[in-house]
């Protein structure tokens, strides 16, 4: 189930949805209106390190997808753009604590993110 609902939203409410937006985060980034306050989000370093220790492989590193999907599974209503970023790539590349190198795909075209806490 999707919810969308402004921040004042019941945690219950939230916690019940496999992906909740908040409204305000639809605004554009950069937008001063849809600046949100830090109290409103989880502590960011929390849920990244949690969600990298999770699904790291050998020598620490996880890929972003899968960094991705387990912080969707554990918390309905995080989305970078609560943290002033359009993408999770672009929120992990800013984060003095993490590591970040791009490997290529099999056909060595695409690149694939991975993520390790330093």
């Amino acid at each position: 189930m999707y919810g969308l609902s402004e921040r004042k939203t019941p945690e219950a409410f939230i916690a019940a949805c496999d992906k909740f937006v908040f409204f305000e985060v639809l605004r554009k980034i950069g937008d001063p209106a849809a600046s949100v306050s830090v109290a409103d989000v989880p502590d960011l370093k929390g849920v990244l390190t949690h969600a990298i220790n999770e699904t790291s492989r050998d020598g620490g590193w996880a890929p972003l997808s899968a960094v991705g999907s387990f912080i969707g599974k554990n918390n309905a209503s995080f989305d970078p753009r609560n943290y002033g970023f359009a993408k999770l790539g672009e929120l992990v590349r800013r984060q003095d604590y993490l590591e970040c190198k791009a490997t290529p795909d099999a056909s060595g075209v695409a690149h694939h993110l991975h993520v390790k806490i330093r």
